[in-house]
């Protein structure tokens, strides 16, 4: 499931035993008639301190690392 953490991006969680891991994705527009919205993956599996960290330097003016960070960690 992605969680939304802006309107143009999102975060999906993959948790298994030992860690938590992360993959980012961009709003992707194909076209304006589409009623649902596509996303494209713009990384791969990352940890969560890589996600914030990768957040923090690719969008540094938003707070997009911010509303990573306060997502719960279940």
């Amino acid at each position: 499931m992605l969680i939304t953490i802006s309107d143009n991006l999102s975060v999906q969680r993959f948790n298994n035993p030992h860690n938590t891991q992360w993959t980012c994705f961009g709003h992707f527009d194909q076209s304006e008639n589409h009623k649902r919205r596509s996303w494209k993956k713009m990384t791969g599996l990352m940890s969560t301190d890589a996600m914030h960290s990768w957040l923090d330097k690719n969008y540094p003016e938003t707070d997009h690392a911010s509303h990573f960070r306060n997502i719960p960690q279940k």
